[in-house]
């Protein structure tokens, strides 16, 4: 269990009663025990109209709540034969979560491995972008460093499956899929705001507003910043993140929402000190050996135009477009090493791989999917069709070849500007484009009340052709095409109770595709495969849920250093 309680408040009236209770944060178990108590006493002493105070605990595995994040279907984590979890976002923010890491860890099996350079999430023993994928409103990103989105004030809900996703989200993935969810435009006004503050000048603040214009306007706005001056030596970082989106509802079968995202981030530039012969010197943690003037700086924006047509109870029609923009910069001494002292020279720190680089990527896209439901007799059926389509351009520009060294003090630093080398300029290096399109679906079979079938089919064929300015023998268009799949089965004895069981194949790139190199296109995709048993249940009336999976996850084809030559890498598996 992960947290408390946190206070709720029921108003209670003669003839109208509203409820609301905060969420705790339990992970793959959730019990709403306390509430009994207090709602007992709120029904003794309704009839006089009091206001009562009531603790509980809120569905927090949400077993019962539709996902997007683990199939295209609209199921439930019930309904689905793989291992779901969805953290609500006015969950996050009670707990108080500034960062999507942050928040995707809470869930069961994640653990958050980022550095200041980006995302990292491990799940199921993978690790990394490519095998557990970030996605923003079930949009891929293919950035070599992802940084967005950059706060989960701007969520409505965090979305994590485990597991191979790449029949559902493309080549990657074999580990799982965090699917962030962001805030829409409601039917309710709504005015919602954050302010805290803490050690090393540490504060954040942030506001957002959503609600209707008219009957067929609504709207949602977000905003949030925060800054901290960190306990480190020049360890100052600060994240600004706006966010805002327009629905129109111009038919009662027709929906368009626009919207976009921006983010700008400037992480500390302080990566952590050397081992002192092996060891820690706890008397140094303090020290910053980068340059001084070190720079980390990250900005992202995302536009989104969806369009939902409902032209009748059984199909229903979805289209998504979007651009992401995104522009990182690094200037860094990346690289510091102790070096022993010496009989003429006490011991000092090297400075090394002193790196200027532009990330300058461009992605444009759709996605459209139709959704048919049909009934044959007793059994029904739901059919999921869609395609994907993506332009990508991603331009390096680096001083890559820089080579300089510099020794300075290990207890009282003087760590100096940037060192640029004249044979190693900062100039455009590569760039890379990549064409991408695949085409999807997914079935669920329901043969019964208590039996169904859920399958999905994927293939994907990724264009990508490098242009490299410095050696053109480097250039190379690749396209290392993949299909992948799953079926599962589902058995509901009880409405309450699941017991699943899945197959689910993946791909994965030997490195990030935006960057692949001419050696990496060379090599075939990683292949991975799962098979996973599974149990959800919900009990004593709602008030508790548990899960249970049991897996056997394989990935093939990994890459390894030559034992002969271990400059060279081969494949293996």
């Amino acid at each position: 269990m992960n947290g408390k309680p946190l206070p709720s408040v029921v108003r209670r009236r003669r003839g109208n009663i509203m409820k609301t209770f905060a969420p705790a944060a339990f992970a793959a178990f959730s019990l709403c025990a306390p509430a009994l108590a207090h709602a007992g006493e709120a029904d003794a002493t309704a009839a006089e109209g009091e206001t009562i105070v009531v603790v509980g605990t809120v569905d927090q595995l949400r077993l019962n709540v539709k996902t997007e994040g683990a199939s295209r279907l609209n199921l439930t984590p019930l309904e689905t034969p793989a291992s779901v979890e969805t953290l609500d976002g006015n969950a996050i923010r009670l707990r108080g979560d500034l960062t999507i890491q942050d928040a995707a860890a809470r869930a069961t099996g994640i653990v958050n491995t980022s550095g200041v350079f980006g995302f990292g999430l491990s799940s199921r023993g993978f690790t990394g972008q490519n095998s557990v994928m970030t996605l923003y409103d079930g949009m891929r990103m293919y950035n070599n460093t992802l940084t967005f989105p950059a706060d989960p004030w701007m969520a409505q809900s965090v979305e994590i499956l485990r597991g191979p996703a790449s029949v559902l989200y493309g080549e990657g993935a074999i580990g799982g899929a965090v699917n962030v969810v962001r805030r829409q435009p409601g039917d309710t006004l709504e005015v919602a705001g954050r302010a805290g503050a803490a050690s090393f000048d540490t504060f954040n603040v942030a506001a957002g507003a959503g609600g209707p214009i008219n009957d067929s306007v609504g709207f949602r706005v977000d905003a949030s910043y925060r800054r901290s001056d960190g306990w480190m030596a020049r360890g100052e970082n600060s994240a600004l993140a706006l966010s805002g989106a327009i629905r129109f509802k111009p038919a009662s079968d027709l929906s368009i929402t626009l919207s976009h995202d921006f983010s700008t981030q400037k992480p500390r530039t302080w990566f952590g000190v050397p081992l002192v012969n092996g060891a820690l010197d706890t008397s140094i943690r303090k020290n910053n050996y980068n340059v001084t003037d070190a720079v980390l700086r990250f900005r992202d924006n995302w536009s989104q135009g969806k369009i939902e047509w409902t032209p009748s109870e059984a199909l229903t029609i979805r289209s998504t477009f979007y651009h992401l923009w995104a522009n990182k910069y690094w200037q860094n001494a990346e690289n510091v090493t102790w070096v022993a002292a010496t009989a003429t020279s006490p011991a000092q720190i090297r400075q090394s791989s002193f790196l200027e680089l532009y990330h300058i990527q461009k992605q444009t896209g759709n996605r459209t999917t139709a959704n048919l439901k049909q009934s044959f007799g007793t059994v029904e059926n739901q059919l999921v069709v869609g395609s994907d389509v993506n332009h990508i351009s991603y331009k390096n520009v680096s001083n890559s070849g820089n080579n300089a060294t510099r020794l300075i003090s290990v207890v009282n630093p003087v760590p100096g500007l940037f060192i640029d080398q004249p044979t190693a300029t900062t100039r455009p290096r590569y760039t890379n484009v990549i064409r991408q399109f695949s085409v999807f679906a997914e079935d669920r079979l329901k043969l019964s009340d208590e039996f169904s079938l859920v399958g999905g089919l994927r293939y994907d064929r990724p264009e990508i052709t490098k242009t490299d300015y410095v050696t053109a023998t480097n250039n190379f268009t690749g396209t290392p095409d993949a299909v992948t799949w799953r079926v599962g089965a589902v058995y509901q004895p009880i409405p309450t109770l699941s017991l699943y069981g899945q197959y689910a194949t993946a791909a994965d790139p030997v490195g990030a595709l935006v960057s692949t190199s001419l050696a990496q296109s060379s090599f075939d995709l990683s292949t991975g495969r799962q098979y996973e048993l599974g149990i959800k249940h919900v009990f004593w009336g709602g008030r508790g849920q548990w899960t249970l999976a049991a897996y056997d996850i394989v990935k093939k084809k990994l890459l390894t250093s030559d034992p002969l030559i271990p400059t060279i890498q081969v494949q293996v598996g």
